[in-house]
């Protein structure tokens, strides 16, 4: 998301003098610094990174900022950066302008708005709940509670196959595992290029993806969430819930890919057993109407038969990626131990990085979030005999 407001910012101004520094983890600190050290007028950052910068980076600082953006709060306090934000807050002046975007006004978000904003004016423009217009929504039911992974992958090859070879689709996937063999498994059946996108993969990776699905270069982008909100892809066709999300937010978030700005789009969920509970909520919200795709036995039967004799060249592929993974780990290993040895004097001499916690600050706030998610969940008894005191109380 930031690399795509960097984007659209250097392209607003490409006819004035402002100057955007996109600072985000993944890539080069040394690079960043130098762009930093110029004083750009527009900084987009995401937390972790920016506060690395403030308190390691020389001559850098917030103490001129004139106004502040924080996009996609909700997401942020989701991932965990609460802490993050106020120290960034902390660090500005208190006399600027702040903006504050959130898709949804939870109580985390009301906490920072209130921590963050002064006597703040409330914007709200496309209340949660409604579908894009010309957006069609369709479903496909899978027998079972896990939907036969094997007859899963193999309808999922049909549609593809069938409907969307020829325009851009983006396919969510659970797990990122799950993204990777659906990926795999597009190559091997010769379908039109796929890519991934997801949180095995490093941000120079992540970024190629994206350009080659933007660009056209790709049909299909298998992702996992961290594509569900904020990116912008013009002409994105068609939606897959190859796994069905976990809420109608979510769900919300993810079709929401496609039929942007007037555009007409198709959304293709599929849904088993255990994702009937979600469904309703989701009927209920949107108020639009579902409709079931059939996809014959006949075309899921001899997919499904065709990713049998792909299984072996599956296991290949995986295979051969973890051990170059590995070869690459050692190469690291061995490069860093060179650079130890020729460079020791020099690298014992510059300052350690600092970070605005100590890591028992950052244990007991990672602990403390396990704790959120998991509400009364961990409050149960934990053994046996607490478990029989507390059936007796």
């Amino acid at each position: 998301l930031a690399v795509q407001v960097h984007s659209m910012l250097e392209k607003l101004g490409q006819f004035t003098d402002t100057r955007v520094a996109l600072v985000v983890g993944g890539l080069s600190l040394h690079v960043q610094t130098a762009t930093l050290r110029s004083a750009p007028e527009i900084v987009v950052a995401t937390p972790g990174r920016l506060i690395d910068h403030l308190r390691n980076s020389q001559s850098f600082h917030l103490e001129d900022l004139a106004t502040l953006v924080l996009d996609e709060a909700d997401r942020l306090l989701e991932m965990g950066f609460a802490e993050e934000v106020k120290e960034i807050v902390r660090t500005t002046p208190t006399k600027r302008q702040t903006l504050l975007f959130s898709a949804t006004m939870t109580e985390e978000v009301r906490r920072l708005a209130a921590l963050s904003l002064r006597q703040p004016i409330r914007l709200a423009a496309d209340t949660m709940g409604a579908a894009p217009k010309k957006l069609r929504q369709e479903v496909v039911r899978l027998k079972g509670t896990n939907g036969e992974a094997e007859a899963k992958e193999a309808v999922l090859l049909a549609i593809c196959s069938r409907s969307f070879a020829a325009g851009h689709t983006i396919i969510f996937a659970k797990t990122k595992q799950r993204a990777h063999r659906l990926k795999i498994l597009f190559g091997l059946a010769q379908l039109p290029l796929a890519v991934e996108l997801h949180g095995n993969m490093t941000q120079a990776a992540r970024l190629q993806s994206l350009e080659r699905f933007r660009s056209g270069e790709a049909a299909f982008l298998i992702a996992t969430d961290v594509a569900a909100r904020g990116l912008d892809i013009l002409g994105v066709q068609a939606v897959v819930n190859f796994d069905f999300p976990a809420t109608s937010q979510s769900y919300l978030h993810r079709i929401g890919r496609t039929a942007r700005a007037g555009a007409k789009g198709v959304s293709v969920s599929f849904v088993e057993d255990s994702d009937r509970r979600i469904l309703k909520e989701i009927v209920k919200a949107t108020k639009a109407p579902l409709q079931a795709r059939i996809v014959a036995d006949g075309v899921v039967r001899r997919w499904h038969e065709r990713i049998e004799t792909m299984e072996p060249d599956v296991l290949r592929i995986l295979k051969e990626e973890r051990l170059e993974k590995e070869l690459r780990q050692a190469e690291m290993e061995a490069d860093k131990a060179t650079n130890m040895i020729e460079h020791e004097s020099e690298i014992m001499a510059r300052p350690k990085r600092t970070w605005f916690q100590t890591e028992k600050q950052k244990r007991l706030l990672a602990q403390a979030a396990k704790l959120d998610l998991l509400g009364d969940e961990a409050e149960r008894p934990k053994n046996a005999k607490d478990r029989k005191k507390e059936k007796l109380k």
